[in-house]
């Protein structure tokens, strides 16, 4: 399939009813919908594709969401955002899809040159529409549900009967690609539009060409019908405009040109009295139909915009776009209903009340805030995509999505029992919900002020909220009333953090006026104010902050009260007095967060450079650092017995540490791009795979679970590989670097340098002390001491790229495939040349020993396998069957048996000895990368460019429950 320029990535984890608890095996659902025969679970979702045709579509009703992706059709439940189903057949990505007017059934045009009709509501295959000789890229259905028409790549526009599958007119004025296709409402008029700038008209009923529209200058990527078929709305490139043409006459009504970049998609609104557009100028842009007026730019985090649809009720606009996201719009609002990068999302919106109904999976933009449960069981993280989350601190399970806020939420905390949660927002307002149900229970607001901060009273009856109006404020946590406002703060300066003390009777805070204010809870008088920075005095330094404070707790005693500052300082102060006891300096940069340890001797603070900080109460050492966050971080906490941390950041990530040892736990995200490298660990209870999406991931083999994510990388990961031991992981990446990872915790070890190109492939020594790696761009092997990361050796032999490596099982040679169609073989020691084996007439893509180190496999462009003896490089077998480049190969552990992976978007499985195929793996929908068997040799597992992860069984047991 032809790379596609429009593309976006659904999540790997898709979450599902809002309110409703789940279990882990209940969200991970999916990964058992609709598997291709042998195949035991998928690992992943996939990705849109959108050519600007519709890759998401509303039924009729408004209660399912159909979205077209890499492996098929997925269904979704628009009230509760459970996936209800996956429909595959097609056997390359799903251009575009359209329900019937009725909504009973679904058509979709694929990669495949094919169009589909399928049952909507149980999924089943009805018959396939075959004559297209390239990819479509767009369909509808005709009012009446009679006639289907497609666009295609292969420059015609067909008609068909929808009921038998028959081919009506084959249209054939385009010169080029075809991007976009409509029916007029009463459906005797198809519209289409395409790369050769024109608008054709045509005449259903005699397939005949009306006329043609041709003001554009370039491609036409979009074409749509008013609702009474007066008017068609055109968008394009070279001008960048949308046009407004009279149906009957053919006449240009009007440009509308605001758009700075090409309109990639257009749509009138259901009552015709709007039309929104996309373009490359990353906007939406919402105009008058009747005078072509701008009413409203969209314009909030986006980039490219591929495509916009309207909700079947006109109140919502649908878009995604470039930076890999899916938008609601509020079309009478003129905002997004819910501002933010909502990455790897799709959500929808109440539009009469601003509700958030459903977030189908995962974080969309910076975690702001974090908190244990009183007990420890559950994390509640507040995010700037205006969601609370509640996840299992377990298993890492997204337990409650809590919406409403209709800004960043920047604060959240339980209630001392548990039960309740506040949670505190830009928006104005702060809310109390249910724990265990994640319903709302009040809204506490002010239009007069910002809160800032907000926190319980040990004994939950009060709250206390700070504000940017410098005041603090006590309400009653059971009626939401307001008990009494205090102000004091310098210049009405911003109360950025407020805490009570453990016996309820103090409360501090801190805000812009960079000094400490302590309150008494009962009265509201103040008790003291902190020194503050003044310059220095008499050759003395003053004690106080140098900058606006931005979080305060009391020690579990209540003596002290730490605080961390825009003056990249964390301050230990003695309540009673506000006598400073130490100063925490780490690196120049802003602390956001501070926590005691529960026992009170460690404390935890943040920094904007992305790392968490763990000091000694008595000494003021710095104990540990945590540092795989790539943004900066928000919110840190310790979990009731002090054993764990959490940590929110601007990378959309949250992370669990373990306190004893510094290790990463858990990061919550997943695979959102291709799927470039898998394997198994040695003894095969783990999974590890590499992405575009520039992370490792690491998964439990017996139940599907992501383990870690290992992020560092700036680029596309290409290559994984255990070492002999399992205990550790290398990875190679398009940012040039080779990075090696403890497998058991996902920490970083080191980082080789070197390459002056991206790294396609790596390999351990049988002993684990040497890696052997290879660039994309550049015919050199690089040979690396994994103990220290130092570079030992390069060679250079081949004379183009080198795209394989691998030791032999002994460790005393080297084998190599490269561009240049050759495999060489090198002494391991020495790196001496010792032979070149020849006869591949392509790339040799793919090249290792067999495990008793007699024999070499090849996999190559040239659409074969084969088989070499090690040691004198006679070609021994020549395996055939594939019908696009091989580009991976693995031999079973007993070496009996081989499987490959092709871009023929197949598995096969071969006997080694006879070249006999066994068996083709038929399921992904686009060209598999990477193959790999389980240790056991009775399971194989696939990464695809679909984005998706296969694991396949080879005998009848079974592997997931």
């Amino acid at each position: 399939m032809k790379a596609k320029l429009f593309s976006i990535f659904l999540p790997l984890t898709l979450i599902s009813t809002l309110f409703l608890p789940k279990t882990f095996a209940e969200y991970e659902n999916y990964m058992q919908l609709r598997l291709p025969e042998g195949a035991k679970a998928r690992l992943g979702k996939g990705w849109i594709n959108d050519t600007a045709g519709p890759a998401i579509a509303y039924a009729p009703d408004g209660t399912r969401l159909a979205v077209a992706g890499s492996v098929g059709i997925w269904i979704y439940d628009v009230e509760t955002g459970e996936a209800l189903d996956l429909f595959v057949g097609h056997t390359d990505v799903v251009n575009s899809i359209a329900f019937s007017p009725d909504g009973k059934h679904i058509v979709s045009g694929s990669g495949d040159n094919t169009l589909r009709l399928w049952n909507a509501n149980t999924g089943d295959p009805i018959r396939t529409f075959t004559g297209h000789a390239d990819e479509v890229n767009s369909v509808a259905f005709s009012p009446d549900r009679k006639h289907i028409v497609s666009g295609s790549e292969d420059r015609t526009v067909r008609l068909w009967d929808t009921n038998t599958g028959d081919l009506l007119h084959t249209l054939t004025e385009h010169k080029g690609w075809i991007y976009s296709v409509a029916f007029s409402p009463d459906g005797k008029h198809i519209v289409s539009g395409g790369w050769n700038s024109a608008v054709h008209l045509w005449d259903t009923t005699t397939g005949n060409l009306i006329r043609t529209l041709t003001e554009h200058k370039g491609t036409v990527y979009s074409v749509a019908f008013s609702p009474d078929g007066q008017t068609i709305v055109s968008g394009g490139r070279n001008p960048s405009t949308v046009h407004l043409w009279d149906t009957t006459t053919g006449n240009l009504i009007r440009t509308l040109t605001e758009h700075k970049g090409t309109v990639y998609s257009v749509a009138f609104s259901p009552d015709g009295k709007h039309i929104v557009s996309g373009g490359a100028d990353d906007a939406v842009r919402l105009w008058d139909a009747n005078t072509g007026n701008l009413i409203r730019t969209f314009t909030e985090g986006m980039r490219s915009v591929y495509s916009v649809a309207f909700s079947p009720d006109g109140q919502t606009i649908a878009t995604h776009s470039q930076d890999d996201t899916l938008r609601i719009l509020n079309s009478k609002m003129g905002r997004t209903t819910y501002p933010g990068v909502l990455k790897d999302t799709v959500r929808l919106r109440d539009v009469n009340t601003g509700d958030l109904i459903h977030t189908f999976t995962g974080y969309t933009s910076s975690v702001r805030s974090v908190a244990f449960s009183p007990d420890g069981q559950t994390i509640v993280s507040g995010s700037s995509d205006n969601t609370v989350r509640l996840r299992d601190a377990t298993t890492g399970a997204l337990v409650h999505t809590l919406t409403g806020h209709t800004d960043s939420v920047e604060s959240v905390r339980f209630s001392p029992d548990g039960q309740t949660l506040v949670s505190e927002s830009s928006d104005g307002t702060f809310r109390l919900w249910d724990a265990s149900t994640g319903n709302l229970i009040r809204t506490i607001t002010d239009p007069t002020y910002l809160v800032d901060s907000v926190s319980f009273s040990p004994d939950g009856q009060t709250l206390v909220s700070g504000s940017s109006d410098g005041t603090i404020r006590l309400w009653d946590a059971d009626t939401g009333d307001l008990l009494r406002t205090r102000t004091g703060y310098t210049g009405s300066s911003s109360v950025n953090s407020v805490s009570f003390s453990p016996d309820g009777k103090t409360i501090v805070g801190g805000g812009y006026d960079k000094r400490l204010w302590l309150w008494d809870a009962n009265t509201g008088n103040l008790i003291r104010k902190f020194k503050r920075h003044m310059g220095p005095v008499r050759g003395v330094s003053s004690t106080g902050h140098m900058g606006s404070i931005n979080s305060v707790a009391f020690s579990p005693s209540g003596e002290r009260i730490v605080s961390g500052s825009d003056d990249s300082t964390v301050r230990l102060w003695e309540a009673h007095t506000g006598k400073l006891i130490r100063t925490f300096t780490g690196p120049n940069s802003s602390v956001n967060s501070v926590a005691f340890s529960p026992d009170g001797q460690t404390i935890v603070s943040e920094s904007w450079y992305n790392t968490v900080y763990l000091w000694d109460v008595n000494t003021g050492n710095l104990i540990r650092t945590f540092k795989e966050h790539t943004d900066s971080i928000k919110s840190v906490v310790f979990s009731p017995d002090g054993e764990t941390i959490v940590s929110g950041s601007n990378d959309e990530t949250l992370q669990l540490w373990d306190v004893n040892t510094g290790n990463l736990i858990r990061t919550f995200t997943g695979h959102t791009d291709s799927v470039n490298s898998v394997l198994f660990s040695p003894d095969g209870k783990t999974i590890v795979s590499g992405s575009n999406d520039k992370t490792l991931r690491l998964w439990e083999a017996d139940t599907g679970k992501l383990i870690y994510t290992f992020t560092g990388h700036t680029d596309s990961v290409n290559s994984v590989l255990f070492s002999p031991d399992g205990k550790t992981i290398v990875s190679g990446s398009n940012d040039k670097t080779l990075r090696l990872w403890e497998a058991n915790t996902g920490n970083p070890i080191r980082t080789f340098t070197g390459h002056a190109y991206g790294v396609d492939s790596v390999s351990f020594s049988p002993d684990g002390e040497t890696i052997v790696s290879s660039g994309s761009q550049d015919p050199m092997l690089h040979l690396w001491d994994t103990s220290t990361g130092n570079l030992i050796r390069t060679i250079i032999g081949h004379t183009l790229d080198v795209r394989s490596v691998a030791f032999s099982p002994d460790g005393e040679t080297i084998v190599s495939g490269g561009w240049d169609n050759q495999i060489l073989l090198w002494e391991a020691d020495t790196l001496n040349f010792i032979r070149a084996l020849r006869g591949h007439t392509s790339s040799v893509e793919s090249v290792l020993f067999s495990p008793n180190g007699k024999t070499i496999m090849s996999g190559s462009g040239d659409k074969t396998l084969r088989l070499w003896e090690a040691n004198t490089g006679k070609l021994i077998r020549t395996f055939t069957g594939h019908t696009a480049w091989i580009y991976n190969v693995a031999f079973s552990p007993d070496g009996q048996t081989l499987v490959s992976g092709s871009n023929d978007k197949t598995l096969r499985l071969w006997e080694a000895n006879t070249g006999k195929l066994i068996r083709t793996f038929t399921g992904h929908t686009s060209l598999v990368y990477s193959v790999a068997f389980s240790p056991d040799g009775e399971m194989v597992i696939s990464g695809s460019h679909d984005g998706t992860v296969l694991l396949w069984e080879l005998t009848s047991a079974p592997i997931f429950q």
